[in-house]
């Protein structure tokens, strides 16, 4: 079976790459992860697998990742796949789900990497002392932000806690 999309593989339940021969072509992500990027990318996309995660964290880190690097940079995608490990371990895989999807809002929203860089200390830093909370707040993330700046947020969280 010739696969194009990472997504087909997740769908019929395979794993993500067997081999090198099979790393996906596909336009879009050659535009936003060049040359070397994009296998930097895919090492990202199988270091989430082999993790255990699940495929809907997989998912949301292959479906959301390269439109915050189109927004910000491919550094900023590269580093979510650290931070969606490192929630994924504080809190689970329900908030390692949800994150790379607030994490575009939060690109978009800011719209700088020095802000974006902030917002997701900020957000695994409230994961450490409120994983219970976490997931929440990232369902609310697109509204938060909306109103807020990060070190508002930042208050705001804390006011909370």
């Amino acid at each position: 079976m010739t696969v194009t999309k990472l997504t087909d593989r997740l769908d019929s339940g395979q794993p993500y790459i067997d081999n090198a021969s099979e790393l996906i072509d596909s336009e879009e992500l050659k535009s936003v992860f060049p040359d070397s990027l994009l296998a930097r990318w895919l090492h990202c996309c199988r270091k989430l697998e082999s993790a255990g995660y699940g495929a809907s964290v997989l998912t949301a880190y292959y479906r959301f990742a390269p439109q915050i690097a189109r927004v910000l940079d491919p550094q900023a995608a590269f580093n979510l796949a650290d931070s969606v490990s490192e929630i994924a371990a504080k809190t689970g895989r329900i908030e390692a789900q949800l994150l790379p999807q607030a994490s575009l809002i939060a690109a978009k929203r800011l719209n700088d990497e020095r802000g974006y860089r902030a917002w997701i200390s900020l957000i695994e830093g409230f994961a450490a002392i409120a994983p219970e909370s976490t997931s929440t707040l990232l369902d609310r993330m697109d509204h938060l932000l909306t109103t807020l700046s990060v070190s508002r947020l930042e208050s705001w969280i804390l006011t909370g806690i």
